[in-house]
């Protein structure tokens, strides 16, 4: 009978373990050396064997070897890279954008300024154009270190209208964070540029059509400043939020979203473009609340106007 068999030990100890193939005679054990040559052998091997990790990955590559895409997922994404991440929500949010900012001009809301804490404000820069400025958010936040720092941050965003206030011209969302504890500070900017924020749906933005074109994302811009506390910020407003024009400070760092000579990670591209539309739609939120208090406000005053006895 061929198998593992169990012979009792020569001094009371556990079972000796012994092979016996099915042409050999029982009780012969198997010698104990050719095991330990065996394992001394396939370790040896494994040296020059590729790890699991490594195996998998390879198996889960494109035909280019990008790592962690199937052939359905690379095609995906030479199509997005090809139409410039086109996406209708954006589209639309350029144009919702647009639109209650206009609305809000022609309610006389929007006060010009050249700094102030005001929700929104709009102002001009060097070159005699009117931007918009939208407050997004402002707090503290704290950096996932051994001993965390503590940040003031101001997020804003600026877009300029085109001539005939249908269309956004540029736009741009920055996050400013400067840590005011201990002996020395530095102010980070971070900012989203996007250079022809247009849409391209139509007069219906909503509206979905079998031939409709989608604004090429792919100039979107990311720019990241640091400077430490010794430089004079002359980028900075009255207000302390840094100008649409920065001036006196170098990007340390500028990504383009698609560049053919410096290509990005798909899986980046992507999370670029999902930051961008987080982005956008807080601002449409709270462009909307503005317009919505201007509108009720409106009906306020015309329902006082008409409270006359007839």
């Amino acid at each position: 009978m061929s198998g593992f068999h169990f012979i009792p030990g020569k001094r009371g100890c556990a079972s000796t373990p012994f092979y016996s193939p099915g042409n050999a005679s029982p009780g012969k054990a198997f010698p104990r050396g050719v095991f330990t040559a065996f394992w001394v052998g396939l370790l040896f091997l494994s040296q020059f064997l590729p790890s699991r990790d490594d195996f998998f990955l390879h198996a889960q590559s494109g035909p280019a070897g990008v790592p962690g895409m199937n052939v359905q997922e690379r095609e995906a994404a030479e199509k997005a890279r090809a139409i410039g991440f086109g996406d209708l929500e954006i589209d639309n949010l350029h144009a919702a954008i647009a639109r209650k900012v206009s609305a809000l001009d022609g309610f006389k809301a929007v006060k010009e300024s050249k700094g102030s804490h005001l929700w929104l404000m709009k102002g001009r820069d060097s070159q005699n154009k009117t931007y918009y400025r939208v407050r997004i958010r402002e707090g503290m936040s704290f950096s996932m270190e051994t001993h965390p720092k503590r940040y003031i941050f101001k997020s804003h965003c600026y877009f300029y209208l085109n001539a005939d206030k249908k269309n956004l011209d540029r736009l741009l969302c920055q996050f400013y964070r400067i840590n005011f504890s201990g002996s020395a500070y530095n102010r980070e900017l971070r900012r989203m540029v996007h250079p022809s924020p247009r849409s391209l749906a139509g007069d219906n933005p909503l509206a979905v059509k079998a031939d409709i074109k989608l604004q090429n994302n792919s100039k979107l811009l990311l720019e990241l400043y640091d400077e430490p506390s010794n430089v004079k910020p002359v980028w900075e407003g009255p207000d302390g939020v840094p100008q649409p024009e920065i001036k006196g400070m170098n990007p340390r760092e500028k990504i383009l979203l698609h560049n053919p000579a410096n290509l990005m990670p798909y899986d980046k591209q992507v999370r670029v473009i999902t930051r961008y539309k987080k982005l956008l739609r807080a601002v449409d939120r709270e462009l909307r609340e503005l317009v919505r208090g201007r509108e009720l406000e409106r009906r306020r005053r015309i329902e006082r106007i008409m409270d006359f006895p007839a």
